[in-house]
Protein backbone atom coordinates (compact mmCIF):
# COMPACT_ATOMS: atom_id res chain seq x y z
CA UNK A 1 0.00 0.00 0.00
CA UNK A 2 1.40 3.42 -0.89
CA UNK A 3 1.92 6.05 1.76
CA UNK A 4 -1.31 8.04 2.24
CA UNK A 5 -1.41 11.38 0.42
CA UNK A 6 -2.03 13.29 3.68
CA UNK A 7 1.42 12.18 4.91
CA UNK A 8 3.11 12.81 1.58
CA UNK A 9 1.85 16.39 1.56
CA UNK A 10 1.87 17.05 5.32
CA UNK A 11 4.73 19.55 5.30
CA UNK A 12 3.33 21.58 2.40
CA UNK A 13 -0.16 21.63 3.89
CA UNK A 14 1.15 22.67 7.31
CA UNK A 15 3.28 25.41 5.77
CA UNK A 16 0.23 26.76 3.93
CA UNK A 17 -1.81 26.64 7.15
CA UNK A 18 0.92 28.41 9.11
CA UNK A 19 1.21 31.19 6.53
CA UNK A 20 -2.58 31.56 6.54
CA UNK A 21 -2.74 31.75 10.34
CA UNK A 22 0.23 34.14 10.49
CA UNK A 23 -1.62 36.49 8.14
CA UNK A 24 -4.95 36.13 9.98
CA UNK A 25 -3.35 36.85 13.36
CA UNK A 26 -1.07 39.55 11.95
CA UNK A 27 1.75 37.68 13.71
CA UNK A 28 5.30 38.90 13.27
CA UNK A 29 6.62 35.32 12.99
CA UNK A 30 5.51 31.77 12.29
CA UNK A 31 6.63 30.91 15.84
CA UNK A 32 4.14 33.29 17.46
CA UNK A 33 1.40 32.03 15.15
CA UNK A 34 2.27 28.43 16.05
CA UNK A 35 2.08 29.20 19.77
CA UNK A 36 -1.38 30.69 19.35
CA UNK A 37 -2.62 27.63 17.47
CA UNK A 38 -1.05 25.30 20.03
CA UNK A 39 -2.65 27.26 22.87
CA UNK A 40 -6.11 27.23 21.27
CA UNK A 41 -5.79 23.46 20.79
CA UNK A 42 -4.79 22.96 24.44
CA UNK A 43 -7.70 25.05 25.69
CA UNK A 44 -10.16 23.09 23.54
CA UNK A 45 -8.61 19.72 24.41
CA UNK A 46 -9.02 20.41 28.14
CA UNK A 47 -12.77 20.28 27.64
CA UNK A 48 -12.95 16.92 25.90
CA UNK A 49 -12.99 13.31 26.94
CA UNK A 50 -10.22 11.15 25.55
CA UNK A 51 -12.64 9.67 23.01
CA UNK A 52 -13.86 13.10 21.89
CA UNK A 53 -10.31 14.40 21.56
CA UNK A 54 -9.24 11.46 19.41
CA UNK A 55 -12.31 11.94 17.20
CA UNK A 56 -11.50 15.64 16.83
CA UNK A 57 -7.84 14.96 16.08
CA UNK A 58 -8.85 12.50 13.37
CA UNK A 59 -10.39 15.28 11.26
CA UNK A 60 -7.31 17.50 11.45
CA UNK A 61 -4.51 17.53 8.87
CA UNK A 62 -1.57 15.32 9.91
CA UNK A 63 0.76 17.88 11.50
CA UNK A 64 -2.06 19.77 13.22
CA UNK A 65 -3.23 16.40 14.57
CA UNK A 66 0.22 15.87 16.06
CA UNK A 67 0.24 19.35 17.60
CA UNK A 68 -3.20 18.73 19.09
CA UNK A 69 -2.04 15.65 21.01
CA UNK A 70 1.53 16.73 21.78
CA UNK A 71 2.45 16.84 25.50
CA UNK A 72 -1.08 15.90 26.52
CA UNK A 73 -1.61 15.15 30.18
CA UNK A 74 -4.55 12.79 29.82
CA UNK A 75 -4.95 12.73 33.61
CA UNK A 76 -5.66 16.48 33.74
CA UNK A 77 -9.12 17.26 35.07
CA UNK A 78 -11.64 18.03 32.36
CA UNK A 79 -12.81 21.64 32.32
CA UNK A 80 -16.15 23.16 31.40
CA UNK A 81 -16.73 25.35 28.39
CA UNK A 82 -17.13 28.96 29.46
CA UNK A 83 -17.64 32.19 27.55
CA UNK A 84 -15.23 33.11 24.77
CA UNK A 85 -13.67 35.93 26.80
CA UNK A 86 -12.64 33.50 29.54
CA UNK A 87 -11.49 30.90 27.01
CA UNK A 88 -9.41 33.48 25.13
CA UNK A 89 -7.85 34.59 28.43
CA UNK A 90 -6.96 30.95 29.06
CA UNK A 91 -5.35 30.77 25.60
CA UNK A 92 -3.12 33.70 26.57
CA UNK A 93 -2.11 31.94 29.80
CA UNK A 94 -0.66 28.88 28.01
CA UNK A 95 3.14 29.14 27.77
CA UNK A 96 2.68 32.66 29.11
CA UNK A 97 6.28 33.81 28.70
CA UNK A 98 6.21 32.92 25.00
CA UNK A 99 2.60 33.65 24.17
CA UNK A 100 1.63 36.76 22.22
CA UNK A 101 -1.85 35.60 21.27
CA UNK A 102 -4.41 38.26 20.34
CA UNK A 103 -7.59 38.82 22.33
CA UNK A 104 -9.72 36.93 19.78
CA UNK A 105 -7.34 34.01 19.23
CA UNK A 106 -10.01 31.32 19.24
CA UNK A 107 -12.17 33.07 16.67
CA UNK A 108 -9.21 33.79 14.39
CA UNK A 109 -7.69 30.31 14.63
CA UNK A 110 -11.14 28.81 14.06
CA UNK A 111 -11.66 30.82 10.89
CA UNK A 112 -8.37 29.62 9.43
CA UNK A 113 -8.69 26.04 10.62
CA UNK A 114 -12.09 25.68 8.96
CA UNK A 115 -10.43 26.58 5.63
CA UNK A 116 -7.94 23.72 6.04
CA UNK A 117 -10.18 20.79 7.02
CA UNK A 118 -12.92 18.75 5.40
CA UNK A 119 -15.89 20.92 6.41
CA UNK A 120 -18.47 18.13 6.53
CA UNK A 121 -16.30 15.78 8.60
CA UNK A 122 -15.22 18.63 10.89
CA UNK A 123 -18.77 19.78 11.61
CA UNK A 124 -20.08 16.23 12.01
CA UNK A 125 -17.36 15.48 14.57
CA UNK A 126 -17.97 18.70 16.50
CA UNK A 127 -21.72 18.08 16.51
CA UNK A 128 -21.12 14.64 18.01
CA UNK A 129 -19.04 16.26 20.78
CA UNK A 130 -21.39 19.05 21.87
CA UNK A 131 -23.05 22.33 20.90
CA UNK A 132 -20.28 24.04 22.91
CA UNK A 133 -17.65 22.40 20.72
CA UNK A 134 -19.43 23.70 17.61
CA UNK A 135 -19.60 27.18 19.12
CA UNK A 136 -15.91 27.10 20.13
CA UNK A 137 -14.94 26.59 16.48
CA UNK A 138 -17.47 29.13 15.22
CA UNK A 139 -19.81 26.66 13.58
CA UNK A 140 -23.43 27.78 13.63
CA UNK A 141 -25.76 25.41 15.42
CA UNK A 142 -28.85 26.68 13.60
CA UNK A 143 -30.09 24.66 10.67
Amino acid sequence: MPMPREYQRAEAEFSAFLEDIKTELNSPTRNTAYTTVQSVFIVFRRRLSLEQAIAFASVLPAILRAIFVQDWDTAEARRDFTGLDALNAEVKSVRQAHNFSPDRSIEEVAAVLRRHVDQAAFEKTLAAISPEALAFWGVSTST
